[in-house]
C-alpha cells in the first residue's frame, strides 16, 4: 500500500481518527489516575494513625428504611393533624379532617378514628362545600363498626341538613323507616 493511498484514506475518515485518539487519551488518563481515586491515606473510610494509612474500610451507606403503607399513612396523618391544629379555622382545615378520615378508613382500617374525623367535620364545618361527600364515608364507618345507634343519629342529621327533595334526605328517610 502506498503512502498516497493511505493519506487519501485518512483524509476521508479523519473524524474517526480524532474520535479514537480522544477516547484513547481518556482511557490512558483514567488508568493513570486509577479512576480518580484519592491516595490511600485520603480515601473515604481510611484511618490514619501515626502517619500510617490503614486499609480502606469503607462502610456501605445504610439505606433508608422503606416505610410500609401503614407507616406512610400514619406519617401523613400526623402531618395533617399538625397542620390542622395550627389553623383549625383556616380554609384548609376541613380538607385536612377529610384526608385524615380517609387515610384512617382506607389505609389503616381504623373505622373508629375515621368516624371521629368525619364527625368533627360534620359538626364543626356543616357549611363546607364538600360536606355532602362526608356523610356516606361516615355511614360506611358506622356500618363497619356495626353501630346502629350512630347510624340512626347520622340519618337524622342528614334529614336536618338536606332539603326534602334531595337524594340524601330521601335515603336517610328510607333508612329510618
Amino acid at each position: 500500500m502506498s503512502v498516497g493511498v493511505l493519506k487519501s484514506a485518512l483524509a476521508e475518515v479523519w473524524y474517526l481518527v480524532v474520535v479514537l485518539v480522544v477516547i484513547s487519551l481518556v482511557v490512558v488518563y483514567k488508568l493513570a489516575t486509577a479512576g480518580g481515586a484519592a491516595p490511600v491515606g485520603e480515601r473515604a473510610g481510611a484511618a490514619v494513625s501515626n502517619g500510617v494509612a490503614a486499609p480502606n474500610m469503607a462502610v456501605a451507606p445504610v439505606p433508608a428504611p422503606r416505610l410500609s403503607e401503614e407507616d406512610k399513612a400514619k406519617a401523613t396523618i400526623a402531618d395533617y393533624q399538625k397542620r390542622f391544629s395550627e389553623d383549625a379555622r383556616g380554609k384548609d382545615a376541613p380538607a385536612f379532617l377529610l384526608a385524615m378520615g380517609n387515610l384512617n378508613k382506607q389505609k389503616l382500617r381504623d373505622f373508629k378514628e375515621a368516624a371521629r374525623n368525619y364527625e368533627l367535620l360534620i359538626n364543626d364545618y356543616p357549611d363546607w362545600e364538600g360536606i355532602a361527600g362526608v356523610y356516606p364515608q361516615l355511614m360506611s364507618c358506622y356500618e363497619q363498626l356495626n353501630d346502629q345507634e350512630s347510624l340512626r343519629w347520622l340519618y337524622k342529621q342528614m334529614m336536618e341538613k338536606f332539603p326534602p327533595e334531595s337524594n340524601e334526605y330521601e335515603y336517610a328517610q328510607t333508612k329510618l323507616q
